[in-house]
């Protein structure tokens, strides 16, 4: 088998409910699919730092954290403390959409 071949390619879904519509803006969508992207499956939450969805999305990190708060808000995810880091966990709301 190839190096080409044995490659796996991970695919992210995201509700067609996020996407760009109202009040969704689209650095809510990337900042969510990314988050997703780390989302253990058991716990439905995750905790990448800032500075890796900085990297991970090409976004400021001004953005992201309104991105946060905007998905906060919305009651898509909620933040909580972990130490000095935030975990991310989702509701229901999307994840259950497909």
């Amino acid at each position: 088998m190839s190096e080409e071949t044995s490659k796996i390619t991970r695919h992210i879904q995201v509700s067609n409910d996020i996407k760009f519509k109202p009040p969704y803006v689209l650095e809510d969508s990337l900042v969510y699919a990314y988050l997703k992207s780390y989302m253990n499956k058991d716990t439905k939450s995750c905790y990448p730092s800032l500075a890796t969805l900085k990297k991970d999305t090409l976004l400021n990190e001004r953005t992201i954290s309104r991105s946060l708060a905007s998905l906060q808000d919305q009651g898509l995810i909620v933040i909580t403390k972990q130490g000095k880091r935030n975990v991310y966990t989702f509701t229901d709301v999307l994840l259950n959409s497909f």
